[in-house]
């Protein structure tokens, strides 16, 4: 499930906050300073997207990804 309403976030949140399941969200790792599309399968254990492989990097925050455009 997807957050909606006011559970929706427009700023980089701690990862710790970040939702688990089948949520695709923005992950940022410092390390090696790549943003990745990821879903949490389970806490500190992240998923790439569209590769659904595991990923084995530590990611410090994490945003909801943007709407799609309406046109």
């Amino acid at each position: 499930p997807q957050p909606t309403g006011e559970s929706i976030v427009s700023e980089w949140q701690p990862i710790e906050t970040a939702p688990k399941g089948n949520y695709a969200f923005l992950a940022w790792e410092p390390r090696v300073g790549s943003i990745r599309v990821v879903c949490q399968i389970e806490q500190g254990h992240f998923e790439l997207f569209p590769e659904a492989r595991l990923w084995s990097m530590a990611p410090t925050h994490w945003m909801p990804l943007p709407e799609p455009p309406t046109s």
